[in-house]
């Protein structure tokens, strides 16, 4: 392993283990992917232990970061796939939703990350450019990399609780009984060095 990939190694695992501290349900995505190392329905139900996180990056130190959504991570996100889902969300959607944190993509795309909510379904495109990752899916989360570029967070904002399911939602909506109110962000202040990137995003609407 070279220099460089020890350092990224040590990076991924603290931000691991950041992520689980603070509630959210991590899974392996493989080196510079976005598919997952295994099955991992198992995490759609409970949060990996610490020592399994550590003996899992020793096995996979250079694995990307997916973060399990929905009821156990206490995250819902809105998924919107480069410039034509930003255009999608400003024009129709920005003015229904409180900002929120927000991660940018290798792609150019944005993850707006709220409050578990559970009257949204895991699905793609009710809009143009926008997909839900809710109960049973995932997202690659920072500094996870693909295609030798890393995800980054662009607004530490706490998760927002969205009030309303939009109409443009609920053609596939599958409502499930939440849990008890949670706030899974902030991360840890021990959060590596990545968050040194962090810049705050212009309120309400994206942009790139």
């Amino acid at each position: 392993m070279t220099p460089h990939g020890a350092i990224k190694s040590k990076q991924l695992l603290a931000a691991e283990l950041a992520y689980n501290a603070a509630g959210i349900s991590t899974i392996l995505i493989r080196h510079n992917d976005k598919r997952p190392i295994g099955a991992w329905a198992e995490f759609q139900k409970r949060l990996r232990t610490r020592a399994e996180i550590i003996a899992g990056r020793k096995r996979y130190p250079l694995a990307n970061i997916g973060l399990v959504c929905g009821n156990i991570s206490g995250i819902t996100v809105l998924d919107l796939d480069g410039q034509k889902g930003l255009t999608t969300f400003n024009t129709h959607l920005a003015h229904l939703f409180p900002t929120t944190r927000t991660h940018l993509t290798p792609s150019g795309g944005h993850h707006l990350v709220f409050k578990y909510h559970p009257g949204f379904y895991t699905g793609a495109a009710f809009l143009e450019g926008v997909d839900i990752r809710n109960d049973g899916g995932y997202i690659v989360a920072p500094p996870s990399v693909f295609e030798g570029k890393q995800y980054q967070v662009i607004d530490q904002t706490i998760p927002a609780d969205i009030t309303t399911v939009p109409i443009e939602f609920k053609r596939r909506t599958t409502p499930q009984t939440p849990s008890a109110p949670r706030t899974p962000f902030p991360i840890p202040s021990d959060m590596p060095r990545m968050l040194d990137m962090v810049q705050m995003a212009a309120p309400r609407k994206v942009t790139t």
